[in-house]
C-alpha cells in the first residue's frame, strides 16, 4: 500500500499512514472488523440472482453503517463526526415545516458542547465494552494460587507437531520465577537443563506449584487441555444479556443538544 497515488491521498485527508508488523494485529484489526461489516452490509442489498450490482447499493451501505449505533461506543458515527445523528427518509417526508437552526454562534457553541460530550459518552461506553469482552476471554482461566519471585514452578507444555507422542512429558521444569511482567505473566528460568540460562514468558493459568503432587499433574494437564481446546473452538460473540451502556441525543427541532450517558 505504498505509492505516489496512496501518498497524495494520505497528504489530502491530512492523516498519518502506518504499515502493521508482525504480531501486532490491534495495529489492522479497526480496518479488518470494518471490512467485514462493509461486506455484510452490502450483501444485504445485492440481488441474489445476480451478485454483480454491488456498485449500485454504496450509498445506501454507507448510510446504514454511519446512522447505526455500534456496540463498542453505543453512538453512530455520523454522531460522533457530525455532532447529530442521521435522519431516516421516513422523518423528512413526514416534516411539515421548516425550522431554523438559529443565530449561527449559537448553534456553533451547542455543536461544539454536543461533539465533546460525545466523545465523554463514547469512552465510557467503550470502557465498559473493553471490560465485558475481557471478562469473557478470560472467564475460563483461573488463578490457582499466588506466585512470587523465587518460587519453583512446573510450566504446562503439552508436546505438539509430527513427532509428538502420548509419551513426551507434558510439564516443563523446575523452573524459577525471576519476575512478574504484568497482567498474571512470569519471566520463568529454566533449572532443568545446563549452559546458557533459558527465559520463557507464561501466564499463571499455566503454572503449577513445584511441590505440587505428581498424582495431581495429569489432571490438572486434562483440565488446561480442556480450556485451550474450548478457546480454539470458540469466537467472540455478543452477549444480549449484559447492559450497555446506553448514549443518546436530545434534539430539539433539529438542533443538537448535549448528550446523556
Amino acid at each position: 500500500m505504498t505509492g505516489l497515488v496512496l501518498d497524495q491521498l494520505v497528504s489530502r485527508l491530512q492523516a498519518k499512514q502506518t504499515n502493521p508488523v508482525p504480531y501486532r494485529p490491534q495495529m489492522i484489526g479497526l480496518v479488518e472488523r470494518f471490512h467485514r461489516s462493509w461486506k455484510d452490509c452490502v450483501a444485504t442489498f445485492m440481488a441474489d440472482d445476480k451478485q454483480n450490482d454491488w456498485s449500485g447499493w454504496v450509498q445506501c451501505a454507507v448510510y446504514a453503517y454511519n446512522s447505526a449505533n455500534h456496540s463498542t461506543v453505543a453512538l453512530s458515527p455520523n454522531e460522533l463526526m457530525m455532532g447529530r445523528r442521521l435522519r431516516p427518509p421516513n422523518e423528512l417526508l413526514r416534516r411539515t415545516e421548516l425550522t431554523e437552526v438559529g443565530e449561527l454562534p449559537q448553534y456553533h457553541e451547542r455543536l461544539l458542547a454536543a461533539m465533546a460530550r460525545g466523545r465523554v459518552c463514547a469512552e465510557r461506553a467503550r470502557d465498559k465494552e473493553q471490560a465485558r469482552q475481557a471478562r469473557y476471554y478470560d472467564q475460563n482461566v483461573r488463578r490457582r494460587q499466588v506466585f512470587k519471585a523465587g518460587d519453583r514452578v512446573w510450566m504446562f507444555n503439552p508436546p505438539r507437531g509430527p513427532k509428538a507422542t502420548k509419551f513426551m512429558h507434558q510439564w516443563m521444569g523446575p523452573m524459577r520465577i525471576i519476575e512478574p511482567v504484568g497482567y498474571e505473566n512470569f519471566v520463568l528460568k529454566r533449572e532443568d537443563k545446563n549452559g546458557r540460562a533459558e527465559l520463557i514468558v507464561a501466564h499463571v493459568s499455566f503454572l503449577v506449584n513445584y511441590q505440587s503432587p505428581v498424582s495431581l499433574l495429569p489432571r490438572i494437564a486434562d483440565d488446561l487441555a480442556a480450556q485451550l481446546e474450548h478457546e480454539d473452538s470458540s469466537t467472540s460473540t455478543t452477549d444480549s444479556s449484559d447492559k450497555k451502556a446506553k448514549s443518546e441525543y436530545n434534539y430539539n427541532d433539529g438542533r443538537p443538544e448535549l448528550f446523556t450517558c
